[in-house]
């Protein structure tokens, strides 16, 4: 068994949704429309005034916010209800088997950039090639667990997505030490140098930037940072990063790191039976109240628009691994692609009213229409995993984000 710290550490280094009538993506109510022609931005007026939008739980947690982090409300312990243990649903997807191996379009595109590497030979561009409006994202393999979201808001809006990450390339300008081999990862630095190039090149309508908060890195002496000192090193680092993310970005997103899960769903939700809550992980290991706070000033103080996903991920204690019958993780650290297309609705509702230069009023969502990927089993006939199996293991995830 791994301590939490460590677990971090092992996640960072190291979603398409089934067509079903109460899929929250088929609503007519949703958020983000199709576009059927290239949907340029029209011109907007100055800075958006700041949004604090309240959880629906708690009103003085903010998911979003704009401007100046001074006066703004910081972000405070989260106290949700338990989690009431309940056996697994009938209907999960993807199913407890297949949530390993459902990764984001980027693993099988070998655009996910692996560690021992600086570049892909890959174009790396979704949604549609020849649009003139140009997003991208920026990060980490947790910027990755992103991409489905990302992905179903440029095919909409029948945009240009430029996906740039690499497994355990934190986006701080900040040097990447692997704990596990002792190794200093030189090839982070120059990837990242070239990448943060290539996006001044293609000045995004939006950037999003994001990474994992279970990094590690060390001084100019070699000596691997702790506590404060760690700290301090990656808002240095960041800020470096995010000042020429802002330079080239029309709008620069800062999506803070979510909540983590210490189980893998193989070890856990593939019991019999499988209750959720003994596959849950509590909110004081899952959150990290301290970190969330220090994105958000570091994003706010260098222009981004700070969101804060965590209560899209867990609204109970502890944090259940499932999400409206979606399989929330494929291991401790990462998304499912099935779940993380899911987040395509929150993520747009909460960031579009803060763009700069904003978009056409119409917002509605469908599907994703092109290159989705067919689920492995048809809804209404997905079942979990009926085996006595081994007591359920805190995850043990190996390096490369594979």
């Amino acid at each position: 068994m791994v301590g939490f710290a460590a677990a971090l550490q092992l996640f960072s280094l190291v979603g398409f949704l089934p067509a079903a009538s109460n899929n929250p993506l088929h609503s007519s109510n949703s958020l983000l429309a199709p576009a059927h022609a290239d949907s340029t931005p029209t011109a907007g007026t100055g800075t958006p005034p700041t949004q604090l939008s309240p959880n629906p739980l708690y009103v003085n947690q903010p998911i979003v916010e704009t401007g100046s982090v001074f006066g703004s409300t910081p972000i405070v312990p989260y106290v949700f209800p338990a989690l009431n243990g309940e056996l697994l649903p009938d209907n999960i997807f993807p199913s407890a088997d297949d949530a390993a191996k459902d990764t984001p379009e980027p693993y099988q595109d070998r655009c996910h950039v692996q560690q021992n590497l600086t570049t892909t030979k890959a174009s790396c561009i979704y949604g549609n090639p020849n649009s003139k409006t140009t997003i991208v994202l920026f990060g980490d393999s947790h910027a990755l667990s992103w991409f489905p979201a990302i992905e179903q808001i440029a095919i909409n809006k029948n945009w240009k997505l430029v996906s740039l990450t690499m497994s355990s390339c934190w986006p701080s300008s900040i040097p990447a030490w692997n704990s596990v081999t002792g190794i200093l990862m030189k090839n982070c630095a120059i990837w990242r140098a070239a990448t943060l190039k290539k996006i001044a090149t293609l000045h995004p309508y939006i950037t999003f930037v994001a990474g994992t908060r279970g990094f590690e890195t060390i001084d100019s002496k070699g000596h691997v940072l702790k506590g404060d000192a760690r700290t301090a090193a990656w808002t240095q680092g960041m800020n470096t990063t995010l000042t020429q993310l802002h330079q080239a970005s029309r709008n620069l997103v800062y999506l803070s790191d979510y909540p983590v899960s210490l189980f893998a769903p193989e070890d856990c939700l593939a019991l019999a039976p499988a209750v959720t809550d003994v596959c849950a992980t509590s909110v004081a290991e899952a959150i990290n109240v301290n970190w969330l706070n220090t994105e958000r000033v570091v994003a706010l103080s260098n222009g981004a628009i700070w969101i804060n996903p965590t209560e899209w991920i867990c609204s109970t204690d502890p944090c259940s691994p499932l999400k409206d019958d979606f399989i929330i993780y494929r291991d401790g650290g990462h998304f499912t692609e099935t779940f993380a297309r899911t987040l395509v609705n929150p993520l747009w509702s909460t960031l579009y009213t803060n763009l700069l230069d904003p978009l056409p009023s119409t917002s509605t969502l469908t599907t994703k229409t092109v290159s989705a990927k067919t689920p492995s089993k048809t809804p209404g006939t997905v079942t979990a995993k009926k085996t006595t199996a081994k007591p359920a293991q805190k995850v043990k995830v190996g390096l490369g984000g594979l």
